[in-house]
């Protein structure tokens, strides 16, 4: 539990979901495209198997394809810290990394890194 839970209206807002996934055979992974919503932005991105270099585990081939069926409707929470898709400034959306957790099947994104104003670390404290 995150401290934003407990705060009035602090529950997690959805501002995305994965629309598509397929394998790809060239790439030796799971090809998708996540949608935000209501801005009908869409990104595309592939989920190679092999090792993972965050958390150097290994993501076999037939596992990879066994999850396929349950990346589709995956959702995707606003993060906290990097803004809303749906309104961020097309460059800050085209710069925008795309995070996929295979154990526990969550999608994440992490938005360009800026240098925080005190008044910007003040807001996002209290949201």
């Amino acid at each position: 539990m995150r401290f934003s839970d407990l705060l009035p209206g602090g529950g997690r807002k959805q501002v995305g979901r994965i629309v598509s996934a397929e394998w790809d055979e060239a790439e030796k992974g799971v090809r998708f495209a996540i949608r935000f919503e209501p801005s009908g932005r869409k990104v595309t991105g592939v989920c190679h198997s092999g090792s993972d270099p965050t958390t150097g585990s290994f993501v076999a081939e037939r596992d990879l394809k066994a999850k396929i069926s349950e990346f589709l409707n995956l959702k995707v929470y606003e993060n906290a810290s990097g803004g809303d898709p749906n309104t961020m400034s097309a460059e800050d959306f085209r710069k925008l990394k795309i995070e996929l957790n295979l154990s526990d099947l969550r999608v994440s994104y992490r938005a360009p890194e800026r240098v925080m104003d005190t008044n910007t670390f003040l807001s996002r404290i209290f949201r």
